[in-house]
């Protein structure tokens, strides 16, 4: 790694095409492999599976209510002696338990898997025929009272709604209002045909303090008695369906496809519902909306995958077998719609030959079953070959880091094959582990994940406290070692990414700052040489108190910013960018007083006028865009934030730095929330100060595998840590949608899109181009390298991940928020790839320099022998 290949310009813009297309072929892959197809149009809405069964039916659902509490006498006596007396049985939700998927499946009959991940979040309409839907076309009347997800997915199909309040704690009961507009339905005129009770507070308080808890028990216990109130007052005259939506476990974590997690209570009772019936084996949610057709005597839903639980029907043996065979018909068209070559529609063709009514029906719900698994292969882009989408991605970019380092400075064949076999055999352990530690019961997944933490920190510490060590076995095995740094951060889930990545990048800048990184002969000058430290001690302090500010973004979650400094967001934002004014004022002086050789002046301190005029006037035009954004109509912010960095590109050719930098800083400012500014402060900030410090001690060192890994390791765990912050949060549900709406209500998501992948690049370039741009152009060009090679693997393992882990809301979820800003730091870093490397060659070669002599120094003589 002493030299670059030739023709430099050439194989970085080679390399820089071939990362967007691996980049772009799996962002293509994810889209295929994640999101459903739309429902095939030619499915018509069938008829009527038979004449009603009942005018009135009562679907009750106790968010997050576990069948073994929900059966246990001690715990909810009422709700137990009906599951004992009634029509009962236990009901499994979908493998991503969340509300949002049940409600999906309820009224759809569809299976909510990765594509609701989004939707439990958002709650857009559902593109599926739905029951809710089909009720109305019947001329039923619907009400719904509860749960926000059934009126934003089924928007405008309610007679009657009155959904949960809005901005309450999640430890807050508000029962008494749903409850209240329980009653009131039941009592209005007319009644509803069909309607939704969808109470969340029980689920809400298992997730504020345990299932277990006291204070979870004395609520469900209270709940009990309400809901039993609620029951005795419904007319006799109507049909009673009570369930829950999912699981939980004792913690009051769900989402994941744990049987603890996916297991709910149901029982019925009321007109059309066969008395005294209880289920051997667990229902299926899917199953429901049919059934509810059926009692209910409207079409069932055209896209349902479930079938008619038709042995709950309070009817002859005779007339089940007709209904279930014609919603089996139903099932088949839909699939025939998809596919026709399905092998379940074969049998499905025979399944109601059979003379015996019971077998008729036995047989239409195994042949419905075969169906539903079919679909469900097809409906994520055919999951048996799914995983090739991500595996060829990994491929992809093992390749790409392979060309980034070129033939003739990779490693021995066998080291090299070592490296990437240690590097795969990580990246298994951690998606084994992100797989298996959510399934955990009770508190042993954060006490997994708590040791795992431990052990890595220690590791990390001790392999820091022994630099000289550690920089020597990089240089070494550098195959082997990338495998480890950044290997170790690039592999891990994006929660875990979170802590470690800071504490690596705390104890990095730190060890930059003071000390240094060991030198070439791998002694750290700082400890051995007796030289001052790299940084003024006013630097270090300050990135001691920056780093100490950031903390909370490399533990926390979400919540970063003080609640109490919220009403001052503006002056803190403000203050922030006077900051960042200041700090480049002094940069672009340090720059011009650096010597030839771009060793600092100590004698010129002092910063040139023109330097403040131009730092200055940034800054009041940052500010000022930060103020004016608010009141500014669209068409003005738009022109702003996408003009101003045309204007900051002539300033940069004119040679007028400071301003060229904050007239950038400015378009970013457009697309910002004010709560981003002291994160996007610190970060830059710090990275300046490391990118100072490594000049300082490295400037003439030649591109070592100890510093460029560690350098792009840095870059990595601080351009995470950033984006972290920069959101606000860790998962998805935390982007700032509003950027590049202004205000907008019809501001187009192509738009809002193109404002998000921007403010995210921008605010990573700025951090890649504090620390590149005071490297050497060796150095810089093989950080650059190895940062695209770290990036564009991580895009491909957290499609893995996604695909293996898919069932997990809260991984899928966190690994869906770090997918975009990984695709975006694989593009910044091509993009520097290319721009880092374009110094090094134009049009000339430098090949084979070597030392022949020299005399004296810590090493003594030394010459060359001949060849």
């Amino acid at each position: 790694m002493q030299h670059l290949p030739p023709n430099a310009l050439s194989r970085a813009l080679s390399l820089f095409i071939a990362a967007v297309l691996v980049v772009v072929g799996l962002l293509v892959g994810l889209i295929a492999l994640v999101v459903p197809r739309p429902p095939p149009e030619s499915v018509p809405v069938p008829a009527p599976l038979g004449p009603p069964l009942t005018k009135h039916l009562a679907f009750i659902i106790v968010d997050g209510l576990r069948f073994d509490i929900a059966t246990d006498p001690a715990r909810m006596p009422l709700f137990a002696k009906r599951m004992r007396e009634e029509t009962s049985g236990e009901i499994l939700s979908g493998r991503v338990s969340m509300t949002s998927s049940a409600v999906l499946t309820y009224a759809t009959g569809q299976r909510g898997d990765v594509d609701q991940i989004i939707n439990n979040e958002s709650g857009s309409p559902v593109a599926y025929n739905h029951l809710i839907q089909n009720a109305r076309k019947a001329g039923l009347v619907t009400a719904a009272t509860g749960d926000w997800a059934w009126f934003r997915m089924f928007k405008g199909h309610w007679s009657m709604e009155r959904p949960d309040p809005e901005g309450i704690a999640i430890d807050v009961d508000y029962n008494a209002e749903i409850f209240e507009a329980a009653h009131r339905f039941i009592k209005s005129s007319p009644r509803p045909n069909f309607a939704v009770f969808h109470f969340v507070t029980p689920d809400h308080q298992a997730h504020a303090y345990g299932v277990q808890s006291e204070r979870y028990q004395r609520h469900i216990a209270d709940f009990d008695q309400q809901l039993d109130a609620l029951l005795r007052a419904l007319p006799e005259d109507t049909t009673v369906v009570v369930t829950s939506d999912h699981g939980a476990t004792d913690t009051g974590t769900h989402g994941t496809d744990t049987l603890i997690q996916r297991r709910s209570p149901i029982f019925a009772y009321g007109p059309g519902i066969a008395p005294g019936r209880k289920e051997p084996s667990p229902l299926d949610q899917v199953d429901i909306p049919s059934t509810f057709a059926a009692l209910l005597g409207v079409s069932a839903p055209a896209h349902g995958r479930g079938h008619v639980l038709a042995g709950w029907l309070a009817i002859s043996d005779e007339e089940r077998a007709r209904i279930a065979c014609a919603d089996l018909e139903r099932l088949s068209a839909y699939a025939r719609a998809h596919a026709d070559n399905m092998a379940a529609l074969e049998a499905a063709t025979h399944a109601c030959a059979d003379p015996s009514p019971n077998a008729r029906i036995e047989r239409a719900a195994n042949a419905a079953r075969a169906i539903d698994q079919e679909l469900g292969q097809a409906a994520l882009g055919g999951r048996d070959f799914g995983w090739l989408i991500p595996i060829l991605g990994v491929l992809a970019a093992l390749a790409l880091a392979l060309f980034a380092i070129g033939k003739t400075s990779l490693p021995k064949p066998r080291e090299s094959a070592l490296g990437i076999a240690v590097f795969l055999a990580l990246a298994a352990v951690s998606i084994a582990l992100t797989f298996g530690l959510e399934r955990l019961p009770g508190i042993a997944p954060n006490a997994s994940r708590a040791a795992l933490y431990v052990a890595v920190h220690l590791l990390l510490i001790a392999a820091l406290w022994r630099a000289r060590t550690s920089a020597a076995f990089l240089d070494r095995r550098p195959a082997l070692g990338a495998a480890l740094l950044p290997g170790l951060l690039v592999v891990t889930p994006p929660r875990t990414t979170q802590a470690e990545s800071f504490v690596f990048s705390a104890l990095f800048a730190l060890a930059v700052l003071t000390v240094g990184l060991p030198s070439n002969d791998g002694i750290s000058p700082g400890a051995d040489q007796k030289r001052s430290w790299a940084a003024s001690p006013i630097v270090v302090a300050g990135a001691f108190v920056a780093l100490a500010v950031l903390a909370q973004v490399g533990f926390r979650e979400a919540g970063f910013f003080p609640k109490d400094a919220y009403p001052y967001r503006l002056p803190i934002a403000l203050a922030s960018i006077a900051v960042l004014g200041v700090a480049r004022a002094f940069a672009a002086a340090k720059q011009l007083a650096l010597s030839p050789g771009g060793r600092a002046n100590p004698s010129a301190t002092a910063v040139p006028t023109r330097v403040w005029v131009l730092a200055i006037a940034g800054v009041v035009l940052a500010g000022s865009s930060l103020v004016l954004r608010r009141y500014a109509p669209a068409s003005v912010c738009i022109a702003a934030w996408l003009g101003l960095p045309f204007l900051a590109a002539i300033a940069w050719r004119r040679r007028l730095q400071p301003l060229a930098e904050l007239l950038a800083y400015s378009s970013y400012v457009w697309v910002s929330r004010d709560v981003e500014h002291p994160v996007v402060a610190i970060t830059f900030l710090v990275a300046s100060a490391v990118g100072d410090a490594l000049r300082e001690r490295h400037r003439d060192e030649p591109a070592r595998p100890s510093i460029v890994l560690l350098i792009v390791t840095f870059l990595f765990a601080w351009g995470f840590l950033q984006r972290v912050g920069v959101q606000t949060g860790v998962d998805f549900t935390w982007f700032d949608w509003g950027a590049g709406a202004f205000r907008d209500r019809g501001a187009s998501l192509a738009r809002i899109g193109a404002a998000l992948v921007y403010k995210h690049a921008f605010v990573r370039a700025a951090i890649v181009y504090a620390v590149l741009s005071a490297l050497s152009p060796s150095l810089r060009a093989w950080t650059a390298r190895g940062l695209l090679v770290a990036e564009t693997l991580r895009t491909a393992l957290l499609a893995v991940m996604l695909y293996v882990c898919g069932g997990s809301f809260w991984t899928a979820l966190r690994v869906i928020g770090d997918l975009p800003h990984a695709i975006t730091a694989a593009s910044v870093a091509a993009l520097t790839v290319y721009d880092m490397t374009k110094a090094l060659d134009k049009s000339i070669e430098i090949q084979d320099i070597y030392l022949i002599e020299k005399s004296g120094g810590k090493s003594g003589d030394f010459r060359r022998k001949a060849k």
